[in-house]
């Protein structure tokens, strides 16, 4: 399973004088583990724009998920006595 999120317009912090982002991508790809649960395998973002209305950037970062185990909890509870 994958979401994926991109920007409509661009994105502006104070005012667009401090930063603009032209373009946000954001790809996050999923995987069943134990049949139980959908977790995250890999995430993927992408950005470009401007800092202080001169410097332009794009910036990509990845990150990677995994071994994913389960474990079994045993929780006891006691309500206090008043």
């Amino acid at each position: 399973m994958r979401a994926e999120i991109r920007n409509c317009e661009p994105i502006k912090l104070a005012w667009g004088l401090g930063a603009s982002v032209s373009s946000l991508e954001i790809r996050t790809d999923f995987r069943k583990v134990d049949g139980a649960a959908w977790l995250p395998v890999r995430d993927a973002r992408l950005a470009t724009g401007r800092l202080l209305l001169v410097k332009r950037f794009r910036t990509r970062i990845t990150r990677s998920y995994g071994n994913y185990r389960k474990f079994d909890v045993d929780v006891q509870e006691t309500a206090p006595r008043s």
